[in-house]
C-alpha cells in the first residue's frame, strides 16, 4: 500500500467521525506509520497540518450538532 492509499484511508475515517471522536490511534493504524510519526507524514503527503484539521472538524462537528438541534426543535414544537 502506498502513502497516497493510506492518506486516502485517513481522510474517509475522518469524514465518516467527523460527528463521532476520531481516534489517533486509528488514524495512525490506517496509517500504517507510528502515532507519532503520523502528524509529520500527513503534512509532507497533503501540505496540510494535522492538528489544524482536527480543529476544523471539531468546529464542524459543533455546527452539526447546533443544525440538529434547531431541525429537532422545529419538528418538535409546533
Amino acid at each position: 500500500m502506498d502513502w497516497l492509499e493510506r492518506i486516502n484511508r485517513v481522510m474517509d475515517y475522518i469524514e465518516q467521525n467527523l460527528v463521532g471522536e476520531i481516534d489517533a490511534k486509528e488514524v495512525s493504524k490506517l496509517a500504517c506509520c507510528p502515532e507519532y510519526h503520523f502528524p509529520r507524514m500527513f503534512s509532507s503527503m497533503t501540505g496540510l497540518n494535522y492538528q489544524n484539521i482536527l480543529v476544523v472538524d471539531v468546529y464542524h462537528k459543533q455546527h452539526l450538532s447546533f443544525k440538529i438541534t434547531l431541525l429537532l426543535e422545529s419538528l418538535i414544537l409546533p
